[in-house]
């Protein structure tokens, strides 16, 4: 079956106009509209490249002719939001500590409830929120720099993202926030991710905070062409921050250029979720297809080689959220599940 696969310069600026039929009318046109859009992140991310990946099975759960719209919005913490008021979107990503915030009604954390939301399948990669600065800026150990009280000027994505939320829990972990950083001179610069990473680059900011798969392409791109130095936090730090919702994540020597030794950064992994009010059926093809293609999906792309369909419906891999009904049923037809 052809793969339809709509991810044009038109789209980024205006949408979908079958997304927009699926919105005004509910659920019940989606056989109509023949389309689903997967919010995922800024062109260039991981997410955005699993996105173009997954459109090309998940469209033969649609009716013939269905299209699958991989949209460049909304990160994180604007998925969920998307996902749970049924807006915009039919499938997103998240990340599971994003979930588990959302559950719990985290509001000082993210802007984000997730009652209306479920998950299709979860564990898909192993992300990390990797530090990064120029080689010999002194912020190569950010926990002393802070302790130091130095005007850290700070860079990542933007609002609503992993990378903005971390940046703040960084923070929080060292025991101060972003008024307290601002009274030291320094800042929190919140942009999409190429001014995010042009901010460390070009020397308008100390450390960039960002999520990161093995092999994203932006983080491998500054890697390479820039002498960069991967920042450190104590063994303090970094358990406030597993006690705040992330993992303790090790990043293998070798995964970026010139990356000498192993790292641990705080971790998450992304979750694909949909609204409880997709149609079974729909949330059934989809999680189907995941499953019946997850080793081509990481023969292509070597970030997703954790996904396992038989834990990725594991609540402790779906940031805590219940599965979709039609995802359930996925799981037990394939004797994923007892």
């Amino acid at each position: 079956m052809t793969t339809k696969l709509t991810v044009s310069r038109r789209e980024f600026v205006a949408g979908s106009l079958a997304a927009s039929a699926v919105l005004a009318s509910g659920w019940p046109a989606f056989a109509q509209a023949q389309s689903i859009d997967i919010g995922t992140m800024a062109a260039g991310s991981s997410w955005y490249q699993y996105g173009i990946q997954m459109a090309q099975f998940l469209q033969a759960a649609l009716p013939a002719g269905g299209t699958v719209n991989v949209r460049p919005y909304a990160a994180a913490v604007g998925n969920v939001k998307l996902i749970n008021s049924g807006e915009r979107i039919q499938v997103g990503m998240t990340f599971s500590c994003n979930l588990q915030w959302a559950l719990q009604n985290m509001t000082d954390v993210q802007d984000a409830t997730a009652e209306n939301v479920r998950a299709l399948a979860g564990n898909l990669d192993q992300y990390y929120l990797v530090i990064v600065t120029k080689a010999g800026s002194g912020f190569g150990n950010l926990s002393e720099a802070l302790a130091a009280k130095k005007p850290v000027r700070f860079t990542c994505l933007q609002p609503g993202s992993l990378g903005a939320v971390t940046t703040e829990m960084l923070l929080r972990a060292h025991g101060i926030d972003e008024a307290t950083l601002k009274s030291w001179g320094g800042s929190i610069n919140r942009g999409a991710l190429e001014a995010a990473a042009a901010a460390l680059v070009e020397g308008k900011a100390d450390v960039w905070v960002q999520p990161a798969a093995v092999g994203h392409p932006k983080v491998q791109e500054i890697a390479y062409t820039h002498d960069i130095e991967w920042c450190t936090i104590t063994d303090e730090a970094m358990q406030k921050m597993v006690d705040l919702g992330y993992q303790r994540a090790v990043l293998p020597a070798g995964s970026f250029d010139d990356m000498k030794g192993d790292m641990t950064f705080p971790g998450a992994t992304t979750v694909l979720i949909v609204n409880k009010d997709m149609p079974e059926d729909l949330a059934y093809g989809l999680t189907k297809q995941l499953i019946e293609n997850a080793e081509t999906l990481k023969e292509q792309n070597k970030a997703l080689s954790p996904f396992d369909p038989k834990i990725a419906w594991k609540p402790e891999n779906v940031g805590g959220v219940p599965l979709h009904p039609g995802a359930e049923r996925a799981y037990r037809d394939a004797g994923m599940m007892g």
